[in-house]
Parts: structure tokens; sequence; C-alpha cells
């Protein structure tokens, strides 16, 4: 097991596996447990009203959709957690080093979809 850390932590271990690097999201981080904050159930998240922002300024707001970096091919974002800081960097980081982010209704990820209201 990953030490309380979950899926969060296994997906950020194998990216960096795939993508080389020496420790999480480049050689200057390590890798940090993550507990993922669930506003909204799944299933309230995806049917809620939401809105289109940019990615920059997404962090704090929920998640309307789920979002999976390639490599590995496993999500790091569900709909209804809250978007972290760290999340966004890790998707940036994925598309910078040539890998993609599935499920995302704007491929290049420059926005994302939230619940509207959320903060």
């Amino acid at each position: 097991d990953c030490a309380g850390g979950g899926w969060k932590l296994m997906t950020c271990t194998a990216l960096c596996g795939v993508l080389g690097h020496g420790s999480c999201l480049g050689a200057s981080k390590q890798h940090q447990q993550y507990q993922p904050e669930a506003a909204l159930s799944p299933r309230d998240a995806f049917y809620a009203d939401s809105e289109c922002i940019e990615l920059a300024d997404a962090a704090g707001r929920v998640s309307a959709e789920l979002l999976c970096p390639y490599p590995p091919g496993v999500p790091v974002l569900f709909p209804g957690e809250v978007i972290t800081a760290g999340v966004i960097e890790q998707l940036q980081d994925t598309l910078a080093q040539g890998g993609a982010v599935t499920g995302a209704h704007d491929s290049s990820l420059k926005t994302v979809l939230v619940v509207a209201g959320s903060s």
C-alpha cells in the first residue's frame, strides 16, 4: 500500500517512473502524499451546472470533469474534488513532457470545467 497516499501517490510514482524523473514532478520535488478533498460526490459534480475557466485559475474550485494524464493513464482528478495547485502542476508537466490528458473537454488543457459557483 502507499501508507495512506492511496491512488494519488501511486499515480505520481507511476508518472515519474514513465517520464524518467528522479522524483515527483521533476528532479527538485519529492513524492508527497496527497489526500484529495471531495466537495461533492462524483455524480453530483458531473451533473451540476458547470463553467469553463482557465486551468491557471482553477485552484480551489471543484472539478466537474475527470482528468487522466497519460502516461500513466490513471486519473488524478475526479468530478467533485477540489482542484489544487499541485494537481494543476502535474497536469501541465505531463503535457510539457509530451504526454496527454484524457477526459478533459479541452484537449489543450488551457481550460477546465468546474462546478458553477464553487470557490
